[in-house]
């Protein structure tokens, strides 16, 4: 039997997320009530006017093939939403209508960076961020994001790192899995970084409209994302769309070429049906997107007061996005521990921290993106743990 390629064989944080997740399904196969808190399921159902007009496709004679860069319709309505989001208006060209923001983010590192070259990004940050760049031949260097507790990207230790072979600037804002958000000066100093330094950013945007309190300033605000800012945006929680796998890339014609060049024998188009949910989506965003938005508040506000009466708990609450972070260093036991005690006896969900990065190994991510009755639940069961 063939090997297995060592790209593809070490043992990562994303390779742990696997493991619990279909531990998941087999414990609730075998009839085992587990509340999941360690992937997003909002407790509130597809916009019906989504799924209606996806009905009325999907029984229509009329399903054509789809162009690589999407429906022109669904560009245009792309275009519209940052126009009001981000303050700037981009060409139409320069949107691709994109699937999960992980294919995404393969496409583009792909099309950025040959062999031996660096991709900084943040510690603690999503896990497939650096196993997308080391299977691709690339070397990951990390800037801390947590000091003391306080959720801050150190950027004199991000400018540090960059080198000659530095050419990727990786951001998320909100930060997963911290819920931080970049400050104007914060996204000025790192534009400014990127620039001098001749590197791309790649802004993770996922949660750009789930903001609890602040302002999402996306640091494609400084370019437009002509020069040197690419944005990767999911609908997946904006518009509770999870499960469709839409979203876009936003990106400087001068890369698009590159871009297109990998996805052409990689992926294919995200199908019509789907991108018709999401032209429904964009017409309906007045007020499908505060709905989603004050749901989040409530159940972000129920789970943090939450934790932060539990002995050995301390949440601070995120600025955005669908996840709480909370330390838990003050329970004695450390995150995988606290992981595995959760599940087997409480049987609770929860991701450990130090999934996301060396930074993270006092804290677990929880998300609330669940009903309030699973976070009343689990509040008990930890209650009772605890």
């Amino acid at each position: 039997m063939p090997k297995q390629s060592k790209k593809i064989s070490k043992d990562t944080g994303e390779n742990r997320v696997l493991d619990l997740f279909n531990r998941i399904k087999k414990l609730e196969a075998k009839g085992i009530n587990i509340i999941n808190f360690a992937f997003g399921t909002p407790g509130f159902d597809t916009p019906v006017s989504v799924q209606e007009a996806v009905s009325e496709i999907l029984r229509s004679r009329h399903k054509p093939l789809v162009p690589l860069e999407g429906l022109l319709e669904l560009r245009k309505d792309i275009c519209d939403y940052i126009d009001r989001t981000r303050g700037f208006r981009p060409e139409l060209d320069q949107i691709v209508v994109g699937s999960s923001v992980k294919i995404m983010m393969f496409t583009t590192i792909a099309a950025l960076i040959k062999p031996g070259d660096e991709v900084i990004t943040t510690d603690p940050c999503l896990p497939y961020y650096k196993r997308i760049t080391e299977f691709l031949g690339g070397k990951v260097k990390f800037a801390p994001f947590l000091k003391k507790n306080i959720y801050k990207l150190d950027i004199d230790e991000l400018e540090n790192l960059v080198g000659k072979k530095s050419k990727v600037l990786i951001l998320s804002t909100p930060h997963n899995p911290t819920g931080n958000i970049l400050s104007t000066s914060e996204i000025n100093k790192l534009s400014e970084i990127a620039r001098k330094n001749k590197l791309t950013i790649i802004s993770d945007e996922t949660y750009s409209q789930i903001i609890l309190n602040g302002r999402h300033i996306s640091p494609a605000t400084v370019d437009r994302a002509k020069e040197h800012t690419i944005i990767l945006e999911s609908l997946s929680y904006t518009f509770n769309l999870v499960g469709w796998w839409i979203g876009y890339y936003l990106v400087p014609k001068h890369i698009l070429d590159k871009l297109t060049n990998v996805m052409i024998d990689m992926v294919s188009p995200v199908p019509s049906f789907i991108q018709h949910a999401g032209v429904k989506a964009f017409q309906n965003a007045e007020y499908l997107i505060p709905d989603v938005l004050e749901k989040y508040k409530k159940s972000s506000r129920t789970l943090i007061e939450g934790l932060n009466e539990l002995p050995g708990f301390k949440c601070n609450t995120p600025s955005g996005g669908i996840h709480a972070f909370p330390d838990i260093s003050g329970t004695g036991q450390s995150s995988l521990q606290l992981t595995e005690y959760l599940i087997d006896k409480a049987g609770i969900a929860v991701l450990p921290g130090d999934v996301f990065g060396s930074l993270g190994k006092n804290h677990i991510r929880m998300t609330y993106a669940t009903t309030i009755e699973n976070i009343n639940e689990c509040l008990m069961r930890l209650d009772e743990s605890f």
